[in-house]
């Protein structure tokens, strides 16, 4: 899923994008498995904000430092290389997407 939300986002395709992203995270959230849907979520969520970014949209940053605290918070208890390279790649992809005007600042 986040291979087709992220090509629809890249290609234009911004409000595909966003709602595949919404629709898949509703139906992740119906099963049982919290650790894989955590990651899942997490993944969608990213792409939810690249996605918004993209479009030099402040809400992407919203969701950014967001997913930034979770993933800070879940180090802090389960200090883990899988968590700790999410955040690398991600901050790295936000640095690059962020046109926005506005500072990251996490």
């Amino acid at each position: 899923m986040r291979t087709s939300i992220k090509h629809y986002s890249v290609n234009g395709y911004y409000d595909k994008a966003e709602n595949l992203a919404l629709k898949t995270l509703e139906v992740i959230n119906t099963f049982p498995l919290l650790s894989a849907k955590m990651v899942d979520m997490i993944g969608l969520s990213m792409e939810r904000a690249n996605n918004f970014l993209r479009q030099d949209d402040i809400r992407g940053l919203e969701i950014a430092k967001h997913i930034f605290a979770v993933l800070d918070n879940f180090e802090k208890i389960y200090p883990n290389q899988l968590l700790t390279r999410m955040r690398e790649d991600f901050f790295a992809t936000v640095t690059q997407l962020n046109h926005t005007g506005q500072p990251l600042d996490v």
